[in-house]
């Protein structure tokens, strides 16, 4: 068998498929209230293709399995209890960690939840999240006229206490005659966290801006391995580079 076929069927069997980049989905609707969630591709809904296995750290060390998946557009984390029902993960100071493959999650008071990349000199975070761009469509006399200025965005914590049920379906509005085109985009963020302040970088020249010390070693970097600023593999890459400069 080819390599690449071999090794591309061993990604789709663990459940990778290319998820890791932006991503956007888009549908039109004439409906008077639009399911987000339902009508927009799952891909960008949620971070898995299925609930995954979990490994939930407590303070004493206390570890817990679980089954989890994670709502891109309201950053939750939800638990398969295994009835049927969804669960919020309690959030907050109740768990340390979550580890998801090889993927080390967090959650910030702040952040809501991030994917840590841990470094003995510079913690880097990546904030997986979907936003929507919700707009009137209006026909004109050659088709549809370009969508109007009507933008929203989502993505707030969830926040839920321990126990609640999942914050529920993601409800849009059109008080208008006109049907809507939502659009749905994913993308990863690659950031820090600074007094309290999530500073993302989504461009080399942000990136070096900050890291002004090795501006020309990280240009270099990012040149010379293609680094692009919405694939998480090469984030991680360039957060391990970051860090053996400072050492």
């Amino acid at each position: 068998m080819n390599r690449a076929i071999f090794l591309f069927m061993c990604l789709i069997s663990l459940g990778f498929t290319g998820k890791t980049q932006t991503q956007q989905s888009s549908f039109r609707t004439s409906e008077s209230q639009i399911n987000l969630e339902k009508l927009a591709d799952p891909e960008v809904v949620l971070m898995f293709d299925d609930f995954k296995a979990a490994a939930v750290y407590y303070p004493n060390n206390r570890l817990v399995q679980m089954k989890v998946n994670y709502r891109l557009l309201a950053d939750e984390l939800i638990i398969d209890d295994g009835s049927g029902n969804y669960k919020s993960l309690a959030t907050g100071r109740a768990f340390d960690s979550i580890h998801v493959r090889d993927m080390v999650i967090i959650y910030n008071p702040n952040h809501g939840y991030l994917q840590k990349l841990e470094h003995p000199n510079i913690t880097f975070y990546i904030k997986h999240q979907s936003t929507y761009d919700m707009n009137e469509i209006r026909s004109g006399g050659y088709g549809d006229a370009p969508a109007s200025a009507s933008t929203q965005n989502l993505n707030i914590p969830a926040a839920l206490p321990s126990g609640a049920t999942h914050s529920g379906e993601i409800m849009l509005s059109n008080s208008s005659s006109n049907p809507m085109q939502v659009i749905v985009t994913r993308k990863p963020l690659l950031g820090i966290i600074e007094n309290n302040e999530y500073i993302t970088f989504n461009n080399r020249r942000k990136f070096t801006r900050h890291f002004r010390d090795y501006k020309s070693e990280l240009k270099g970097f990012i040149r010379q391995e293609g680094i692009r600023f919405d694939q998480v593999e090469d984030m991680k890459k360039l957060a391990n580079f970051t860090n053996s400069l400072m050492e």
